[in-house]
């Protein structure tokens, strides 16, 4: 059987370590997806998407700081957004869904079915780098219900997206 390469998108809410850590037990993922502040905090990251184009040259200096010397291949954001200044950031439609949301459609545009890692899209255990909550989720929830055809190819490790979504079973990544 021939399955499709899995991504695992990996966001910055409390809980993302231990849904890498998790997922990783399931599946080898084939890539891996940075969502913002998580690109400074894991080693191996393949493709960084952002909403927050501004902030990545903080965030990848960070990253070095942490001993993580390899960048990512590619840097994504969406097309209504600007760029910082010597970086080649490639670019996809805003889904008006968040970063998590244009992970998932950037992973798609590259082939990949994913995995969603600390993308729990909760109000509460919102982010491990800030512990407010994170009420504007709920506006996000809007716009991936929207979404119906993701489901066919994203599950989440976690929270509204695994109930919403799924969960990443042997069947699923069997295809």
């Amino acid at each position: 059987m021939n399955t499709r390469p899995t991504a695992l998108i990996c966001g910055g809410a409390a809980s993302v370590f231990e849904d890498i850590e998790a997922a990783k037990k399931l599946f080898q993922p084939s890539a891996i997806f940075a969502i913002n502040n998580i690109l400074a905090d894991i080693p191996d990251v393949d493709h960084f998407i952002s909403m927050h184009p501004m902030k990545m040259p903080g965030w990848l200096k960070k990253r070095r700081e942490n001993g993580f010397l390899v960048d990512p291949k590619d840097y994504w954001t969406a097309k209504d957004k600007t760029p910082p200044k010597g970086f080649e950031f490639k670019t996809i439609p805003n889904t008006r869904g968040g970063s998590g949301m244009l992970a998932v459609f950037v992973a798609r545009y590259l082939g990949y079915k994913s995995v969603l890692a600390g993308i729990p899209m909760t109000v509460v255990g919102a982010h491990y780098h800030n512990t407010r909550p994170w009420a504007e989720c709920l506006h996000y929830r809007i716009v991936w219900e929207r979404n119906e055809s993701i489901r066919h190819d994203v599950r989440s490790m976690s929270g509204w997206t695994r109930e919403w979504l799924g969960f990443p079973d042997e069947e699923w990544l069997a295809i």
